[in-house]
């Protein structure tokens, strides 16, 4: 978790060479997704097209279970439905889709998910934003979250960065 550059690097060196070995694993779901967060990631963070066109290749992949009926990717869907969102610059459903994505991992009783889509928004909220205080609250939750999961080095190193930010 965090190390967005070297699973982005990851991603487009292996792509999905797990989910063809193992395409009936359940894991491969939260695998591609955890790929796509990745690519997002460094897609803002570099402004590079070949992380934002894998990215978006993951997506849609995403959205296509979802459209199958995968109920189990929802809140996959909504979270880089708002990534995605951000790096276009559509603020105002980037922040939408990234309370959809914190509402449906919610519902789902996934606690990692809730702690990382509390984390990518605040990610959101501060640098796209500029909402320090809301952004404040979003890690706060964030670091309940990762506690609460039992990623307690994760936990404190959100909220040390919050004392010294």
């Amino acid at each position: 978790m965090g190390d967005y550059q070297a699973a982005a690097e990851r991603a487009i060196t292996k792509a999905d060479m797990f989910a063809q070995y193992a395409p009936s694993m359940y894991f491969v779901m939260s695998e591609t997704f955890g790929r796509g967060l990745s690519l997002f990631a460094m897609a803002r963070k570099t402004k590079k097209r070949s992380y934002e066109k894998e990215a978006n290749a993951i997506r849609k992949q995403v959205a296509k279970w979802l459209k199958a009926g995968n109920p189990n990717v929802e809140h996959f869907y909504y979270l880089l439905q708002a990534e995605y969102e951000a790096l276009e610059n559509k603020h105002d459903n980037a922040d939408e889709s990234y309370r959809k994505a914190i509402a449906m991992a919610k519902a789902g009783s996934y606690l990692q998910c809730i702690a990382l889509f509390h984390e990518r928004y605040s990610e959101f909220l501060l640098h796209v934003r500029s909402c320090r205080e809301e952004a404040a609250h979003h890690s706060r939750e964030a670091a309940t979250y990762f506690e609460e999961w039992g990623a307690m080095a994760r936990a404190r190193e959100i909220r040390e960065s919050l004392t010294r930010g």
